[in-house]
């Protein structure tokens, strides 16, 4: 494995519903990504971390082989963060971690970071497949 990610052409398309507003997203072409859009739909609860991301705890591990040790996300992105299996949303810039896998990013990544960002408290999200 490499230490830094790559991103790949985003090209499967989810909707990300925040508290009833929908966010268009895209995924990207890894294993990760493969594993979790088996899973979908999915309803989970986010909640907010270091005031940098919202985070939401996921049943078991997604599969990261060939993927980089870690990742350097920004704003906007949605990852898979390994040592816990959790989804990320981050709404700040972050450096880089290893454990995190890049997995897709919000078509608006400024509009969809700032409303999640203000979202405060447990926050239902469903992430499904979308056309």
């Amino acid at each position: 494995m490499t230490s830094v990610q790559s991103v790949s052409a985003a090209t499967d398309k989810i909707r990300v519903t925040i508290n009833n507003k929908s966010f268009k997203a895209k995924l990207y072409n890894n294993s990760a990504t493969k594993s979790f859009k088996k899973r979908l739909p999915m309803k989970l609860k986010f909640r907010d971390y270091a005031s940098e991301e919202k985070i939401a705890d996921i049943s078991g591990h997604l599969n990261t082989k060939g993927m980089a040790d870690g990742g350097n996300p920004k704003p906007g992105q949605i990852a898979y963060w390994s040592p816990q299996p959790r989804i990320v949303f981050y709404y700040s810039d972050v450096d880089y971690f290893d454990g995190i896998h890049l997995i897709g990013k919000f078509d608006q990544p400024q509009k969809a970071s700032r409303y999640i960002q203000k979202q405060h408290g447990k926050i239902k999200v469903v992430i499904q497949k979308s056309k």
